[in-house]
């Protein structure tokens, strides 16, 4: 393990807030989630209160696949949610 955890980056974030809601509508507790994806519980909760490391692409994935998401829709969409400083200095480029 990292001796210093992947720092969370607003679309990160982001992505979590958004994964936080889709996991509400479909009332799935930690449990489930857990034996849905195959994320620990631990991980998940550390991920649902943006603690520890950054989420990585496969556990975003697997997430949006057990929310019956496409992944490359969930990350068009929240990427068109980030109003980061960066991404507003890149449009207006």
């Amino acid at each position: 393990m990292a001796k210093t955890p992947r720092a969370w980056s607003p679309l990160d974030k982001t992505a979590f807030t958004k994964l936080a809601e889709l996991r509400a509508s479909h009332d799935i507790s930690l449990r489930a989630l857990s034996e849905r994806t195959g994320i620990s519980k631990t991980r998940l909760t550390a991920l649902f209160h943006f603690e520890m490391g950054s989420p990585t692409l496969n556990e975003v994935t697997r997430l949006c696949r057990t929310f019956g998401m496409q992944p490359s829709e969930f990350l068009h969409a929240i990427e068109n949610e980030d109003d980061t400083p960066e991404k507003r200095t890149k449009e207006e480029r």
